[in-house]
């Protein structure tokens, strides 16, 4: 049996899913590179990039990015 993800996805979207939602169902499996742009967060974070910083606004959606570079008080992810 062929599982394809698009049915999914277009399910989801049909269903008023939004597009945020849908990343972060395949936020988990997502594997992020290397440094590329340090930056801090509003929750005081210091993400390695921004596909972590996308991973971390799966679970506080209202996350934004502070400025570039490590957070001062950092409970770095």
């Amino acid at each position: 049996m062929k599982f394809s993800i698009v049915p999914v996805l277009a399910a989801l979207l049909i269903a008023g899913t939004s597009a945020w939602d849908i990343a972060c169902f395949a936020a988990p499996g997502l594997r992020c590179g290397g440094a590329e742009r340090i930056i801090c967060a509003s929750n005081g974070v210091t993400y390695e990039n921004m596909c972590e910083f996308y991973r971390g606004n799966c679970d506080n959606k209202g996350l934004r990015v502070l400025h570039d570079g490590m957070c001062k008080r950092d409970g770095t992810r």
